[in-house]
């Protein structure tokens, strides 16, 4: 019976952006920045750092000097739609922090791409990294 229901319903559940799938606070904006790892694409730069859910989440930065409120704000819907349709297919569970470095291609195809690249790249990263940790007995993380 709720099989039935989950079924139709799941696909209108994971493209969904609710709070909890967001940064909101400057602690995790700022946590993104010193301790993830970054690239860059195109337009965008992408930094990452695994979290403790089980789901990805996503901020955005976007300077006055990519253009006016409306601008932004266009970029801004751009980038969390195309998060909302590939948070159930980006690898691991990592903060995601976009900031948008200039207005040059911004159409939603762009941002889709972009932020698909940016997180198998960092992905990458992020298990080269714990590969490496593993092999270095005694190596923790104090935070």
């Amino acid at each position: 019976m709720m099989d039935g229901k989950d079924s139709s319903a799941s696909p209108a559940r994971w493209l969904r952006f609710p709070r909890r799938r967001r940064l909101l606070r400057p602690a995790q904006f700022k946590r993104a920045y010193r301790e993830g790892y970054r690239t860059r694409e195109g337009s965008f730069l992408v930094h990452a750092v695994p979290n403790t859910c089980d789901h990805p989440r996503l901020g955005l930065s976007i300077s006055r000097k990519i253009g006016n409120a409306v601008v932004r704000n266009g970029v801004k819907r751009r980038l969390r739609e195309a998060f909302r349709h590939l948070q159930q297919q980006l690898p691991g569970s990592y903060d995601l922090v976009i900031t948008v470095q200039s207005r040059e291609s911004t159409s939603l195809q762009h941002c889709t791409d972009a932020l698909a690249r940016a997180c198998r790249t960092l992905h990458a990263r992020w298990m080269k990294r714990n590969d490496s940790t593993k092999t270095t007995p005694g190596s923790s993380d104090p935070a």
